[in-house]
Formats: C-alpha cells, sequence, structure tokens
C-alpha cells in the first residue's frame, strides 16, 4: 500500500469523523398534548403561550384567535441544544386573516452564536422554508417565528449539527507525528525488502 493512499484514507476517516449528523422532527406524529416547553431530540420550542400539538397537525400556541395555530402577533421560538446548520422549517397549514391573499404571513428572526441576530425575515404561504436562503451557511442557534394576523401551524423541522472544530494547534503535532510513524514503517518496509 503506497503512503498517498494512507494519508488520504486517514484523512477522509477525519473528515467523516467531524461531519456533520442530520436530524429531523416531525411535529405532526407525536401525540396531542399542551406544554409550555416542547423538548425534541436536538433542542425545544416555547411560545408567547404554551405549545400544542395536535397529533396529524403540528404544533402551535393555545389561544389567541385560533386556538392550536400561532395567530395574532403569537411567536414561537425553537432553540438548538447544539449549534446547527441547514435548517428547514414546514408549514402544513395555514390561513387567511386579514383577507390579502396570502396565507400565513409572518415574520422570522433567526439567531446565530452568542444569539446574535442574523436577521429578521418576512414569509408567508405554506411548503418547506430553508433558513440558508436568508442567511447562507451561518451557524444558527435559533429561530423565533411570529405571525402578523394570519395563522399557521409547523409540521416538523431538519436541521444539521455543526461540524465540531478540531482545534488545529492541539490536532496539528499528533497528525504530523502519525504521518512520520506511518513514514517510518513505509521506510522499514523497503530496506527489509
Amino acid at each position: 500500500m503506497k503512503f498517498r493512499n494512507i494519508v488520504f484514507g486517514v484523512l477522509g476517516n477525519v473528515a467523516a469523523i467531524v461531519g456533520a449528523q442530520a436530524a429531523t422532527v416531525n411535529f405532526a406524529d407525536l401525540p396531542t398534548s399542551t406544554t409550555p416547553e416542547l423538548f425534541f431530540d436536538g433542542g425545544s420550542v416555547t411560545g408567547s403561550a404554551d405549545v400544542q400539538v395536535l397529533n396529524f397537525n403540528g404544533i402551535g400556541i393555545v389561544g389567541g384567535p385560533f386556538d392550536s395555530t400561532v395567530d395574532g402577533n403569537e411567536s414561537m421560538a425553537f432553540s438548538f441544544s447544539a449549534p446547527v446548520n441547514n435548517v428547514s422549517y414546514s408549514v402544513q397549514f395555514a390561513g387567511n386573516s386579514d383577507g390579502d391573499g396570502t396565507v400565513g404571513d409572518r415574520s422570522i428572526e433567526i439567531f446565530g452564536l452568542g444569539g446574535t441576530s442574523l436577521g429578521v425575515f418576512a414569509q408567508f404561504h405554506i411548503g418547506t422554508f430553508a433558513l440558508s436562503d436568508l442567511v447562507g451557511a451561518a451557524i444558527i442557534t435559533g429561530f423565533e417565528l411570529t405571525a402578523e394576523v394570519d395563522s399557521f401551524r409547523i409540521s416538523s423541522i431538519s436541521f444539521d449539527l455543526a461540524p465540531s472544530e478540531v482545534p488545529i494547534p492541539a490536532a496539528l503535532p499528533l497528525f504530523l507525528a502519525g504521518l512520520a510513524g506511518v513514514g517510518a514503517i513505509g521506510r522499514k518496509r523497503k530496506q527489509s525488502v
């Protein structure tokens, strides 16, 4: 086996170890319940009032003009337990309360590291919405959806755990020592043949 093949194999394994892990949370599959904070694998959801899960429908907020949807200036905040990227959320139900021809009018504020706002954006209609379309490849720690007048329910979210960064000063000597060891074994084999 050539030294070059060994090096590329080691680098490929290191890249796979520190790569991202994808997760999808389908709220429509959860049993019907009401709670101040809904925990899911990778984070939690809170609202301006209790969060209501409706089996087959997703999550909304208790109260407001329409119970079980986010509506009338209600909000829903998603917090992740670790930094994430490639975040998207799906709205399978939205209503039109103001008669403007659009459904589910809402604003979304996206938060990065340290709780820094990455921006506030207007969205509407049903479908799947990728936050990376709004903030690029930024690391995300949470986002908040606020209903304007219309109503909506969140059916699912998807996200990737952000790859962990390996500190170069700590990893570099170890990597170089490993390469030197592999090189010494290769030289020793050539000399003995």
